[in-house]
């Protein structure tokens, strides 16, 4: 299933910014399976974004605020 992940960043909890980006999503059997995607994903863009800025880039979070099917 296609989605689109809606998410905030911010910097040091200042500056908070919008994005999206789109993503297969898995099969979830259970709660906690999504929990753990969603904690991972999290990571991931963080991580991403990180990459990037240079200048913030040990200050950064992220926060996955709604999924789209497509």
């Amino acid at each position: 299933m296609l989605a689109i992940i809606y998410f905030d960043y911010s910097y040091d909890f200042y500056n908070y910014n919008k994005d999206r980006r789109f993503l297969k999503l898995p099969e979830f059997d259970n709660e906690e399976e999504l929990k753990n995607w969603v904690e991972e994903t999290e990571k991931e863009i963080a991580k991403e974004i990180c990459e990037k800025d240079f200048d913030h880039r040990d200050k950064v979070d992220v926060y996955i605020t709604n999924i789209v099917r497509v």
